[in-house]
């Protein structure tokens, strides 16, 4: 705290947090002054594909100024319910959407002509903060764009806003003192995820055509599973990390990835060929590694076989019902369409060694770093860093006595090693971490891809879908799913399989194995599933998107791509119900709509 306010008043967070949210609700007022009222076309611009409206744009069919107008109208409404945007441009989207329009014909040609946009907090945007809900990082407009947000604007592309955060950057569920918390369009009592959740729920309910965001552990992953949009997490490298900034500048153990987010396969496969080994011009980032978009590696031929791997589950964390009913129902359908599907045994996965490698880099300087803007600024730490953090502020023998226990009388292996692992480290402990990752990586290459001869893997995502508000803070392990693929560095593309059923994925239609649940299992699995209110409830979460995890080897992000679209060929032949443009809408919570 701040000495003077405690003769003064409010903490100074608290005034800077009231400003920047007053500051917000003005220009989105502004914004919707300018856009003026909705119009009968307003939901055919919305239902269509940011490479659509594209196209539409160029050829002259649609005016990007009418687009953008009904963009501008849909997020304020999504904003207004679910709290999504930390910086706004919408007076300033328009202004530009029309100035395309007026432009000679000749100077739309861009592939995201006039197509309205997203970018994650942690993107710069010239003439716009980027503080990821820090408030010491507020009212401090950066003066040019990231690489990807020049990238999107060179080809045409009109920002429209930047979307919410959890503070730190290191929590999935996207909340922070600064601009509160933000919920999921599909169940508003639920968590959009994190850390990209703004995006992922903005998307979901058609207030962008077309977003970014970026991954250290989940971050792309996470929402987009549980919002029901699509996305892929390249391969470290591929595209630029100019101009995202980090709550851990300088850490490098396990690198940050950008990455599109879409409400189509397509419109994630557009940006990613427009972001691969490209930089703006004139730009003065780090080059990048010379791999381009390889067309020929993202189109699996016609009649060709494909060998994938699947699990259902990683051993460590047993997935819900919903979860393993999305990945079989994959399996059918990709069986059905004549692949042959392999599955993996969870020794071959070797979860609690990616958690380890995980917790003990990221957890080298105690988390110190990402959490001393917050300190400095004198604002509470979110209950979602609570577990997340912990073990680093005990002391030595406090951690090594709580890690005996929980290992010995609880009977979790797992969480006890990662009390072990979660410690300030001296350079010596780091370097070994480092090389374990190395190790585990080439471990996975012998027992996995050279074992089985694999060309993808059919993966769970989390283990439950979106949770309560809050419920994240109890079951951070949870995320060991999705940062198991940052610790080895591989492509991953997230698509929606299924809707979760309340009936058909109770845990009293599915009952558990005799090791998970209450009394029995890891820690997290009783918080999941045990005890008088556990975490996850298929009558709460009816109707609430489950996906799948698509994963390739390093640098094959191009053909994960084009499994992804085989995965979902077979998935709309299998019958899978509507996902992407218009399938949300104002009564999206109602499980009758989806079960019609």
């Amino acid at each position: 705290m701040w000495p003077f306010e405690l003769l003064f008043g409010e903490p100074r967070w608290i005034t800077i947090a009231r400003q920047k949210q007053i500051d917000c609700a003005r220009a989105v007022d502004q914004g919707l002054a300018l856009a003026g009222s909705g119009t009968s076309r307003d939901l055919e611009f919305l239902r269509a594909s940011a490479g659509a409206i594209a196209e539409k744009i160029r050829n002259g069919e649609w005016t990007a100024g009418d687009v953008v107008r009904a963009y501008v109208r849909r997020a304020a409404k999504a904003h207004e319910r679910f709290t999504i945007l930390t910086e706004v441009r919408f007076a300033e989207a328009i202004r530009e959407a029309d100035a395309l329009d007026a432009a000679a014909p000749q100077l739309r040609r861009g592939r995201l002509c006039g197509v309205p946009v997203s970018v994650k907090d942690q993107f710069d945007v010239k003439g716009l903060d980027t503080s990821i809900g820090f408030s010491l990082w507020v009212n401090k407009p950066v003066q040019d764009d990231a690489a990807l947000v020049a990238l999107m604007k060179e080809e045409g592309a009109i920002v429209l806003a930047k979307t919410n955060i959890p503070q730190t950057l290191l929590a999935f569920e996207s909340t922070n003192p600064i601009f509160g918390r933000t919920s999921n369009p599909w169940n508003a009592l639920h968590s959009c995820g994190g850390s990209s959740g703004g995006e992922g729920a903005l998307l979901a309910c058609d207030g962008s055509a077309l977003g970014i965001g970026a991954d250290i552990g989940g971050s792309l992953r996470i929402p987009s599973f549980w919002c029901g949009t699509y996305t892929l997490k390249p391969t470290a490298s591929r595209i630029s990390n100019g101009g995202v900034v980090s709550s851990k500048p300088g850490f490098e153990a396990i690198k940050v990835v950008a990455g599109a987010m879409g409400r189509t396969l397509s419109d994630v496969r557009l940006l990613t060929e427009i972001a691969f080994a490209r930089l703006p011009r004139g730009s003065t980032f780090d080059p990048l590694p010379p791999v381009p978009f390889r067309s020929e590696l993202a189109t699996i031929q016609p009649g060709k076989k494909l060998r994938l791997g699947y699990y259902l589950t990683d051993g460590v964390i047993h997935a819900s019902p919903p979860v393993q009913r999305a990945v079989r129902q994959t399996v059918d359908a990709l069986q059905a369409a004549g692949h042959e599907l392999v599955q993996l045994d969870a020794a071959e996965i070797d979860m609690i060694g990616a958690m380890e490698a995980f917790v003990g880099l990221t957890s080298s300087d105690g988390y110190r770093g990402m959490m001393q803007p917050a300190r400095d600024g004198g604002e509470p730490i979110i209950d979602e860093l609570f577990l997340t953090t912990l073990s680093p502020r005990f002391p030595g023998f406090v951690r090594h006595i709580a890690a005996w226990l929980v290992k010995t009388v609880v009977g979790d292996v797992q969480f006890g090693r990662n009390l072990l692992a979660s410690r300030i480290k001296p350079v010596s402990e780091y370097l070994e971490f480092t090389a374990g990752r190395d190790k585990y990586s080439r471990q996975w290459t012998r027992e996995v891809w050279n074992k089985h001869q694999l060309d993808g893997i059919i993966a769970p995502q989390m283990a439950v879908p979106a949770p309560e508000h809050g419920a994240t803070q109890y079951v951070p392990q949870m995320s060991a799913a999705t940062f198991l693929y940052n610790v080895l560095d591989y492509p991953v593309g997230i698509l929606p399989v299924t809707r979760v059923d309340p009936v058909r994925d109770s845990l009293a239609a599915n009952p558990l194995p005799p090791k998970v649940g209450h009394g029995n299992g890891t820690m997290v699995e009783h918080r999941l599933y045990g005890g008088s209110s556990p975490v996850y409830n298929a009558e709460k979460m009816a109707g609430l998107p489950v996906g799948i995890q698509v994963v390739g080897q390093r640098w094959e992000d191009e053909k994960v791509l084009g499994i992804m679209h085989v995965v979902e060929e077979a998935l709309v032949v299998a019958g899978r119900e509507k996902f992407g443009p218009g399938t949300w809408t104002e009564d999206a919570n109602h499980w009758n709509n989806y079960n019609a």
